[in-house]
Parts: C-alpha cells; structure tokens; sequence
C-alpha cells in the first residue's frame, strides 16, 4: 500500500524537480554579487512553474555530506554532474558561472538531466555591464527552459503555474457619425437657402436701385436691395455657424467611437 501511494502522488504531478547549484564567480566580480545572481537565478526557475520542487544552493549543501560538497565544487562533466543530481535525488540539474572578459560580462547557465547524463538546454550570453546581466538573467533562463522542455508549461492540478492564453481581442466597435452634428449641418443649409433672398431677388433689386437713382439719394429700391442684402448675409452666417458645428460634432463622434 505505501508503494502504491508512493507511485499515484509521482504521477500525480508532471513537472519533475532540480536543484540549482550556486553561481560560480570566475573573475571580475565580488562573491556577494554572485551570491545575489544565484539566489535571484533560483527565484526565476521557481517562478517558472515548470518545476514541482525547487533546491536551491544552501538546500544543496544541507544535503551533501562534506566529502561530497569538495567533490561538487570541482565537478565540471556531465558524468560528475549526473552524480551529484543522483546524490540529490533531482532528475535536473542547474549549474552556472560569470565572469570578466575584458570589459564584458560572460554568463553561461547549464541544465543536465541526470538520468541520462546529458545537458537538455545550454545559454551563453554576454553583457556590457551589471545592470544588463541583471536584468537579462530571466530572459536568458526563459529561453533555455523552451529549449529543454518546449513551450509554456501546462496546468497543474492542485496548483501551479498555468499557460496563460491571450485572450481574444474584441472587436472594435464601429465608427458612428452623431445624429445632432447632422441635423445642424441640414439646419446650416436649411437657413442658408430659406431666409437668403435667390439670385434673381437680388438682381432685379440691383436693377431697380440703379434705375431708381437720382442724384445721391436713395429711395424705397434702395432700401430694399440693403434689406435684403442684411438678410443674406444673416442667413450666410447662421447657415455657416450650424453647419461648422455639425462638422465638428461629427468629427468628434467618428473618433470617440473608434
């Protein structure tokens, strides 16, 4: 019975474990920062999601006896590193280092299965300063887990990182014209052609004023042909102001629908 619980919680989960061994300082950098880029390397394959159990360095050395700890830090091979995955019960295994080369950084990060003793993703990447190496650490891990196991992880029951699928971008709603802009611009014309005397008023006003001139003085043709000038030009405006009005509502409206 304990051997058959055992077998049902393994497959009851099908993200396997790794132990992410600490951060090798080659040259050029102090230990505390190699010590930060370790822990924060760890944070980013627990943030993965693609692994049910994370040991971080400090877990790594708890576990190993002291012969075994000398012997990891001269552990190189894969047939060594496969060992120590063995030693740790993990079946992967994350070494890594950094360091100076004139004036960039190099960092190289390696993930073994240890059963079959062979390396399932490699990233070599280099960096100008700290700061890029900071912050395309994650990218570069990303990378390499998609090269070792293939896209997003799936869901997890009882937990887990979850594959995000993006969601279906909805459909923009159509552009509208405004109902009120319309009717001003109809109204601007409306008033244009109503209240304005025609063409022909205005010519046989124009006659009458010129055959009615005597001397300087204006009689009742006259006043007329002002009248209705004043009347044209009031119609002009107000037709102009309502239709500019409708425009620029409508402007607004097809834009704002958008």
């Amino acid at each position: 019975m304990p051997t058959l619980i055992l077998l049902l919680a393994a497959t009851a989960s099908e993200r396997p474990s790794v132990a992410v061994m600490d951060l090798v300082v080659k040259v050029g950098l102090s230990e505390g920062v190699g010590a930060l880029l370790s822990e924060r390397m760890t944070a980013q394959f627990a943030s993965s999601g693609r692994f049910e159990r994370i040991i971080g360095a400090s877990d790594v050395r708890d576990m190993l006896d002291l012969e075994q700890q000398k012997a990891a830090l001269g552990c190189d091979d894969s047939s060594c590193l496969a060992e120590l995955g063995g030693a740790l019960g993990v079946p992967y295994l994350v070494t890594s280092s950094v360091g100076k080369v004139g004036s960039r950084l190099v960092l190289n990060i390696k993930l073994l299965a240890v059963e079959e003793a062979r390396v399932s993703g490699r990233i070599s990447a280099l960096y100008d300063d700290e700061d890029q190496l900071v912050d395309g650490l994650s990218t570069q891990i990303s990378k390499m887990l998609v090269t070792a196991f293939g896209s997003a992880p799936k869901s997890v029951a009882g937990g887990g990182a979850t594959a995000t699928q993006p969601s279906a971008a909805k459909p923009a709603p159509p552009r509208r014209f405004s109902w009120l802009g319309i009717g001003l611009i109809g109204a601007g014309a409306g008033a244009f052609y109503a209240l304005a005397p025609s063409q022909s008023e205005l010519i046989q006003a124009r006659q009458d004023y010129d055959q009615a001139m005597t001397g300087q003085e204006v009689n009742e043709a006259g006043n007329e042909l002002v009248t209705k000038a004043d009347a044209f030009a009031s119609a002009r405006s107000l037709g102009s102001l309502l239709s500019i009005t409708g425009v620029l509502l409508n402007v607004w409206a097809y834009w704002s629908t958008s």
